[in-house]
């Protein structure tokens, strides 16, 4: 199972080990996170890139990592492509996709949406040949 305990609930021969094992609890906190906000189709993507072996669909519909079968240097190149797996460029292609489909925020005045729809609105070429012919201040 992929799980890594917190340091605090085990004891190490020296710093470094601990600072190591600290270092693999972070970043499989990490993947935690981005695995419960992963498709169960994403899931199985992840882990096949990984070279995942055991059974993917059962892992992929497991919210949590604990279904994911991986020791030593395995796990921690499954909990790492599991982390860097929004920066994938299949996730990234979709992103774009979905952020071009939404519509500006923009928020606009009732009575200037109303001009907008009756088509009274002023062109801005006007607006900007207006504050072009304001004469300025004369110097002294």
């Amino acid at each position: 199972m992929v799980v890594v305990h917190p340091a605090e609930k085990l004891s190490f021969s020296n710093e470094k080990a601990r600072d190591a094992h600290e270092r693999r609890y972070r970043n499989y906190r990490a993947a935690s996170n981005v695995w419960s906000q992963l498709s169960v189709e994403d899931r199985a993507y992840v882990l096949g890139k990984a070279g995942y072996r055991e059974d993917i669909d059962e892992a992929a519909y497991d919210d949590s990592l604990g279904s994911i079968r991986a020791t030593g240097a395995q796990r921690d190149r499954i909990i790492n492509a599991i982390r860097f797996a929004p920066r994938d460029p299949r996730f990234a292609v979709r992103y774009k996709a979905e952020r071009s489909n939404r519509p500006a925020d923009i928020r606009v005045r009732k009575h200037e949406r109303q001009l907008r729809e009756k088509g009274l609105r002023r062109p801005v070429m006007s607006q900007e040949r207006e504050v072009a012919n304001v004469p300025a201040a004369s110097p002294r």
